[in-house]
């Protein structure tokens, strides 16, 4: 069963809803996001952000997406992405 989580802004103007997994499924990433606000790696996800903010050129391919974290913000940006 998956779980909808409350939007989380990012950089003040991103944000994105994500589906979890149970907590039986996925402990490490849908477990840290259910259990508090914060998103898994989310200074990593900043980061991406701020390097597709700086390059508006470039599109995103998240390679290992699990539940798409940075999938979901980079498509937050209007940017063609791709998960794999």
């Amino acid at each position: 069963m998956k779980r909808t989580k409350e939007n989380k802004t990012l950089l003040h103007f991103f944000n994105s809803s994500i589906c979890i997994h149970g907590i039986h499924r996925d402990a490490a990433v849908s477990g840290a996001f259910r259990e508090s606000l914060s998103i898994w790696d989310e200074e990593g996800v900043i980061r991406i952000l701020r390097l597709l903010l700086r390059y508006p050129h470039l599109d995103f391919i998240d390679i290992g997406a699990n539940i798409g974290t940075y999938t979901m913000y980079a498509a937050a940006l209007g940017r063609f992405v791709l998960a794999i």
